[in-house]
């Protein structure tokens, strides 16, 4: 999804957007592919900056088909990563509490961490508790 308003804006996409129907959540997922070598704090930020940038009423309205009457407070922001890539080990050593302003940061934003693991043709993906 694109948040472009011209095609010369200088603004990224989205990754990956996705509804849970159980929760009413609708999740702004930076997506980093395996051998990515952006720091956690980039991905944060980055998905931290499409969701300000997000028209979140127009957002929901557009999507009313699915969404319903849903208030912009169900859009959340999180970040989808391989698990035992250098952002993986940036997670652990925050629940080691090796990196207490990035904890800090990551709960001033509200951002959620995704882990995703591969293996064949399958792939899982769990939520990370801090």
């Amino acid at each position: 999804m694109s948040l472009k308003s011209t095609k010369d804006d200088k603004v990224g996409k989205i990754d990956l957007v996705s509804f849970n129907q159980d929760t009413n959540t609708v999740w702004l997922v930076e997506l980093k592919r395996k051998d990515n070598k952006d720091t956690l704090l980039r991905c944060m930020l980055e998905v931290a900056t499409y969701y300000q940038l997000l028209d979140k009423e127009g957002f929901i309205e557009s999507h009313k088909d699915m969404l319903g009457n849903l208030s912009t407070d169900c859009i959340r922001k999180a970040v989808l990563i391989f698990k035992e890539q250098s952002q993986h080990e940036e997670i652990k050593e925050m629940k080691d509490g090796k990196r207490p302003m990035l904890k800090q940061l990551v709960d001033s934003l509200d951002i959620t961490f995704f882990l995703m693991e591969e293996s064949g043709s399958t792939f899982t993906v769990e939520e990370v508790l801090l």
